[in-house]
């Protein structure tokens, strides 16, 4: 499944769908990454990603597709964080918020294994706040792969959440 933002109800289709699916589906290849950061405005900021095992990246935004390459130690780096913040064990969904609302989506796909969650707004719960950070550990990663300014990036806003969670 590609993630685009042709219109806001194909991004709520999207997380229909994400939040329905199940805990870890097995599946082939080495690495691939899909995700996608919807605003409340769908115009201004939200973004998709695909990243497949040889290192091509493309980011669609509003304005348009932009593509990078990543190195095999990028590539590698990426993997070993996922599995050190435990990925394939989170629960699907974290958050609360209406889907008309933001939310992130991340889709990996490692060593035959593949774990898609979504992230809502009300992330502060504190019943599971080490799977949050680990969840937002890696969502910074993947918004780490790409420098584009009018992308939405919630890294510092997520940062400021982990050092709540974990005075």
């Amino acid at each position: 499944m590609r993630f685009s933002f042709s219109s806001c109800a194909a991004a709520v289709v999207v997380v229909g769908l994400t939040a329905t699916a199940s805990a870890t589906t097995p599946v082939s290849g080495t690495l691939s990454v899909e995700a996608m950061h919807k605003g409340p405005d769908p115009g201004r900021g939200s973004w998709s990603l695909v990243l497949d095992d040889a290192g091509n990246l493309t980011v669609n935004v509003i304005s348009g597709e932009r593509r990078f390459r990543l190195s095999q130690r990028q590539l590698r780096d990426f993997s070993e964080l996922v599995k050190r913040e435990r990925f394939f064990g989170l629960r699907d969904e974290y958050g609360v918020g209406a889907v008309s609302g933001e939310f992130r989506v991340i889709d990996v796909s490692l060593a035959g294994r593949r774990k898609k969650i979504v992230l809502l707004d009300g992330l502060a719960d504190a019943a599971h706040r080490d799977e949050i950070k680990r969840a937002l550990l890696v969502w910074e990663a993947v918004r780490s792969l790409f420098d584009i300014p009018q992308a939405l990036d919630s890294r510092e806003e997520d940062r400021a959440l982990i050092r709540q969670l974990f005075p």
